[in-house]
């Protein structure tokens, strides 16, 4: 097994955490499964990817100047198309657009200066470098804590953790992302809202 594109923390790193000595390589096939579990569990919780790569994304023209991407922070814009045609042939030239910064430096959209998004359906195509660089150190220890969280459960065999009333019933549930992952990942989830005069546009 080998980490994942997406993986948020190293093998070495997740040794160090739940005391593994480094020589020793019996389980680093499981850890690695758990680092990439883990980091897809953390995604998915946030609705967004971390890691530094190129991203392409489709989105339905919102007929405002500025459009927010799902991928953040955006590092640098390779081309952006806006073709109600979705033919995707004509590149905007950069200089009609600039990347949109919040108060923090954390760049999340982009605004056009020559037109406004066309209103329409998965006519808008950006391609950009996007993610951190270097993971930042919360999002690194969110994702320790859910490696160790299940590597633990894993070498005791103990998988069912919460129990739940359902009727007279009593249903047995294997357990989430722990509450304390949870609190460090809630800044930084993303969420979709749709307005009575826009598309949907992406907030953080």
């Amino acid at each position: 097994m080998t980490l994942n594109a997406n993986a948020l923390i190293t093998l070495a790193q997740a040794k160090i955490f739940v005391k593994v000595p480094t020589a020793e390589t019996t389980h680093d096939t499981l850890l690695e499964d758990f680092i990439n579990e883990s980091s897809q569990l953390i995604e998915s919780y946030c609705n967004r990817k971390f890691v530094l790569q190129e991203y392409t994304e489709i989105h339905s023209g919102n007929g405002l100047t500025q459009l927010m991407t799902r991928s953040f922070p955006i590092v640098s814009v390779t081309s952006l198309y806006d073709d109600i045609s979705r033919a995707f042939t004509t590149v905007i030239d950069p200089n009609n657009y600039t990347i949109m910064q919040d108060e923090k430096g954390l760049a999340y959209g982009i605004e056009r200066f020559d037109n406004i998004f066309i209103r329409g359906q998965r006519n808008v195509k950006v391609i950009f470098q996007g993610g951190y660089s270097v993971i930042p150190s919360d999002l690194q220890l969110a994702c320790k804590v859910t490696l160790a969280f299940y590597y633990f459960k894993q070498q005791e065999q103990e998988w069912t953790t919460n129990t739940k009333a359902k009727g007279d019933e009593n249903i047995t549930m294997i357990e989430g992302l722990p509450k304390s992952v949870t609190e460090i990942l809630d800044k930084y989830k993303r969420t979709e809202i749709l307005g009575e005069d826009e598309s949907v546009r992406n907030y953080y």
